[in-house]
């Protein structure tokens, strides 16, 4: 995914995000509403959650992961595994 992606994904409806199930989480503070919301999309069938944007703005402000750890961090909370799929997208030398 690139940051293109990433902006395309803002701009969205927000009719549209929730039909997609399209989610953003501004920063990295605590990871169980990281896994809550990782279980929330997958009660929905899958979708996209976007970490480390700010939306006001559309800037890039960084989850402060590697997309490497996200998987093991989600599967700490998580219980049965969840398949994940994870990107990292740097822009303005953020990731």
């Amino acid at each position: 995914m690139q940051w293109f992606d990433i902006l395309k994904l803002i701009s969205l409806s927000d009719e549209e995000k929730n039909r997609r199930h399209v989610m953003f989480i501004g920063g990295m503070k605590k990871s169980l509403p990281i896994a809550q919301t990782i279980v929330q999309i997958a009660n929905l069938g899958g979708g996209q959650l976007v970490l480390g944007i700010d939306l006001k703005n559309h800037h890039l402000v960084g989850s402060g992961l590697a997309a490497s750890e996200l998987p093991t961090l989600a599967q700490s909370f998580i219980e049965p595994e969840l398949p994940l799929l994870c990107d990292a997208v740097s822009h303005n030398d953020k990731t």
